[in-house]
């Protein structure tokens, strides 16, 4: 029930994110999504969907230390689409 751009199999929205870094937009990419989506939104870099949270109130169950194990940080994104890229 997120909402999040439309699936792209093997790169995702990688190809967008790209571009807008090239022309030095990286964060209008963010903002364009937020602005369509909302707050909470799922964008993919296949095989790897990211969930983006910017509402407040989730902060504190986020970054709680007891809700840790639910929780993991991305992994560097360059090592795995190396060999796409």
């Amino acid at each position: 029930g997120v909402p999040s751009e439309p699936f792209i199999p093997i790169l995702g929205q990688l190809p967008r994110i790209r571009r807008y870094r090239e022309e030095g937009r990286f964060f209008e990419f963010h903002e364009q999504l937020r602005e369509k989506h909302g707050l909470i939104y799922l964008f993919h870099l296949d095989p790897f969907p990211r969930l983006v949270i910017q509402q407040a109130e989730y902060l504190p169950d986020l970054l709680s230390r007891n809700q840790s194990e639910n929780y993991s940080k991305p992994a560097d994104l360059a090592f795995p689409l190396k060999p796409l890229i």
